[in-house]
């Protein structure tokens, strides 16, 4: 029995919310502290400002930021109502999925949507407060990819039979032909806010030309003229993307040059393709790959992906065209990410499961397609065969998922799962370090930072976080060392300024330390801890002046970004100097 469309559409989002269960109460990991709790933009006035025209955030999507921005208000630093958010998305964009496939009469629309949305490897995005990112951006992709396909609707006069007739249907052709401009427009905008979401969209001007293709068999100039806005648009704003990530980015990300890029986009394609079709063993962070561009065999996988294209394209007129169309989908949609151009995190791995999000609808959909083909025959003998393979493969991926969803509940049980699978991963050692030392466990910190360090000598987080760990052990004479070290690998380290400057000063080394706290505050002029130190110093130097300044400044800065104990600690040191200058603050 065929169910009607609303519902499968709720037990779409049902299954979706069901197999994500171990998120629905999971923390915060990794980047969500800088991103959402942490973020100075997500609190105090002019917040938003910040987000859309300065560099506050960390990185320039600045719909997302405020999407974080408004929920701040709702639920504060409480991660379940991020975690509901991001899963409310990930479901509607099963939903939207859904809708386009069957708009382009793509047989198993909705299998291929259920597929995606039940597919493990999607656990990254969905689970992960952060690739929100991912989430909002693929919902207005979506949107402007079916607002697309809408405004290409016509209606078609075959000649008038009558005076009437004719009048009827040439008031029909001037409404389709306004309502066909008012649907492209939205497309437009729904791009617009898609880029700043996230610009890994930015091939949907591609997509839009593939479309047509699939559609009619061939590129017209009209679908060439209709797509040149989205090619400019995504022009426009990528390079914003790439410019604000070189100025927040630290450190060299790659050193590889273009041929072992080339290579390495070979080997991408085919690791996420094998991943869409097998999703097991699926880490946070895979192993790096190391790829030499004077061994010929390196170049294999890239040349085996040009020949199946090419295969493929010779049998477009017949089967071929569905393989080419989801497979073409899917490499240009992975563009982005198979490593021609840099991404901060291939410091640590060339792939990563979240870059997969936007192109796993090709395969996904070619799965549901052939799967549902497959089963036509067997409608009339076994009509009970097509709900049970379904169900039986959709309870499959679901429970794949779950497994995988277990893995983010906290940071913890994140970074021992991946150096479960990766052991030489120095960032999860690093990170997991942090983890032990939020519970108070300092040696079991101290053990992972310096195998870190053993992995990767030159990591500057993890000298500085070893030094924070033996500080607080009270061996600062151990500490000084690593956070010299840190700065000598990233003198634009503030927080490494800051630290260094606290123990100069505890030993003596006064003057030293008023450098290093200066310059912290030069890296980063909102660093209120950094103000408030260099006040208290000034003051115990007698030089009272100054001192106040820079207590008036972090009060401000305590303030503006909602650091109750920073304020009162600023508050008094104020009425200390300036006696009745400051009022109490307000937590």
């Amino acid at each position: 029995m065929k169910l009607p469309n609303w519902l499968r559409a709720v037990l779409l989002v049902g299954i979706v919310l069901l197999a994500y269960q171990p998120v629905w109460h999971a923390g915060f990991i990794w980047d969500d502290h800088s991103h959402v709790e942490n973020n100075p933009t997500m609190f105090g006035p002019g917040g938003l400002h910040r987000i859309w025209f300065s560099l506050g955030a960390p990185q320039y999507y600045p719909l997302v930021f405020s999407s974080f921005w408004l929920e701040r208000i709702f639920w504060g630093t409480n991660p379940a109502g991020y975690h509901w958010v991001n899963l409310l998305l990930h479901a509607g964009n099963a939903l939207l999925i859904w809708r386009l496939l069957r708009r382009l009469r793509v047989p198993g629309a909705w299998l291929g949507a259920a597929l995606f949305a039940l597919h493990p490897v999607n656990v990254e995005t969905a689970a992960w407060i952060t690739e929100r990112k991912n989430t909002l951006a693929m919902f207005f992709y979506l949107v402007c990819i079916w607002c697309y396909l809408r405004s290409e609707q016509r209606t078609t006069d075959h000649g008038p039979r009558s005076k009437g007739r004719g009048r009827a249907m040439a008031v029909g052709v001037e409404s389709a032909g306004h309502s066909s401009g008012l649907y492209y427009g939205v497309s437009l905008v729904a791009f617009v806010l898609a880029l700043l979401s996230k610009t890994a969209v930015a091939p949907a001007g591609v997509v839009l030309l593939g479309v047509g293709w699939w559609q009619r068999g061939q590129v017209g100039r009209r679908d060439l003229l209709r797509s040149v806005p989205f090619f400019v648009l995504a022009l426009l704003l990528v390079p914003i993307t790439i410019l604000v990530e070189r100025h927040t980015g630290s450190g060299i990300v790659r050193v590889d040059g273009l041929w072992a890029r080339l290579a390495g986009a070979g080997w991408a394609f085919w690791f996420y393709l094998y991943k869409a079709v097998w999703p097991l063993n699926l880490v946070f962070v895979y192993p790096r790959w190391r790829i030499d561009p004077a061994n010929w065999l390196v170049y294999l996988p890239g040349l085996m992906a040009v020949g199946m294209f090419l295969f493929f394209w010779r049998l477009r007129r017949g089967w071929g065209r569905g393989w080419l169309a989801a497979l073409g989908y899917f490499a240009v949609m992975l563009g982005p990410a198979l490593g021609l151009v840099n991404i901060y995190f291939m410091r640590y791995s060339l792939v990563s499961d979240h870059w997969t999000y936007f192109a796993l609808i090709g395969p996904m959909a070619l799965v549901g397609g052939g799967i549902a083909r497959g089963l036509e025959r067997f409608r009339q003998t076994a009509p009970w065969l097509e709900p049970v393979a379904c169900g039986l493969l959709l309870l499959a991926a679901g429970t794949l998922t779950w497994r995988q969803s277990t893995i983010y509940v906290d940071e913890e049980t994140l970074w021992k799962h991946t150096l479960s699978k990766n052991p030489d991963c120095w960032m999860a050692h690093c990170n997991l370090g942090a983890a032990f030392a939020a519970q108070g466990k300092l040696d079991e910190a101290i053990a992972e930072y310096r195998e870190a360090l053993r992995l990767e000598p030159n990591f500057t987080e993890a000298h500085n976080n070893l030094a924070n760990e033996l500080v607080a052990q009270g061996k600062p004479e151990e500490a000084i060392p690593e956070f010299e070290r840190a700065l000598q690998l990233e003198p634009r380290y503030p927080d490494a300024h800051n630290n260094l400057a606290v123990q100069l000063a505890r030993q003596g080394r006064v003057a030293e330390a008023i450098q290093h706290w200066e310059e912290a505050i030069r890296l980063l002029p909102g660093y209120a801890e950094a103000e408030y130190n260099l006040a208290l110093t000034l003051a115990r130097q007698g030089r009272t002046d100054e001192a106040v300044q820079h207590f008036q400044r972090a009060l401000q800065l305590a303030t503006v970004f909602g650091m109750p104990g920073l304020m009162a600690d600023s508050s008094a040191q104020l009425e200390k100097y300036l006696p009745g200058s400051v009022q109490a603050p307000v937590p």
